[in-house]
């Protein structure tokens, strides 16, 4: 374990993969974040998560063991001294020592609360929106290939852009980019990004950004 420089005094940086994997777990992530820059002890934690000393005292072994939290002191009190705990306020874990399926878990989980979000909005919405008009569609696109899809109209296949259809987007482009291409998407895309209105507290929609190249192992 390292810090990345001496001005980042309470960052740390995971150089094994077990420790590394463990910020991938949900619970474990949960159990970690009382001691984010804060000293603690099992009991407090546990207060705060609102569980059994002993599911918590469970989880931090296991945490102190891959050297993700420390033992700071021990506070001498009535019957047994108490442990106090303490972790980095930010703890880092570069990729390189991660494996592939870790890799794909992390993306996975980053993108999971969006996309949970998003999918319940439009499912429990969809009679405000008229998605319950809508149709699912199997036919074949211009290039002969199997296409399956939704369509705003049982009778037509409406164009989203059309102010009759409720502003919804989801859609999945097979895109055949080249590298210049792809940067002048990437960065319309960046630009986008930058110019919506984020509300954290009373949020009216949904927006969801993603790009990546399908050959990413094989360029050179």
């Amino acid at each position: 374990m390292s810090n990345p420089d001496p001005t980042d005094e309470d960052v740390q940086v995971l150089d094994d993969s077990s420790a590394a994997g463990l910020l991938l777990d949900p619970e474990y992530r949960r159990h970690l974040v009382p001691f984010l820059g804060q000293e603690r002890s099992i009991g407090q934690a546990a207060a705060l998560l609102g569980e059994r000393v002993e599911r918590t005292a469970h989880r931090v072994h296991r945490l102190v063991s891959c050297g993700v939290l420390t033992k700071v002191r021990e506070e001498r009190r009535k019957g047994r001294p108490v442990t106090i705990y303490r972790a980095a306020a930010e703890i880092r874990a570069p990729l390189a020592h991660l494996p592939m399926s870790d890799i794909t878990r992390l993306f996975d989980a980053l993108d999971t609360s969006g996309r949970e979000s998003f999918l319940a909005a439009l499912s429990q919405l969809a009679i405000r929106y008229g998605v319950l008009d809508w149709a699912i569609r199997l036919h074949r696109g211009e290039d002969g290939s199997q296409r399956f899809d939704v369509t705003s109209s049982i009778t037509e296949a409406r164009d989203l852009r059309d102010d009759r259809a409720p502003a919804i987007v989801f859609n999945w482009i097979p895109a055949g980019l080249d590298d210049a291409a792809a940067k002048k998407l990437q960065r319309a895309m960046l630009t986008l990004v930058a110019d919506l209105p984020i509300s954290q507290s009373a949020p009216t929609h949904l927006a969801g950004f993603f790009l990546t190249p399908l050959d990413a192992g094989n360029r050179s």
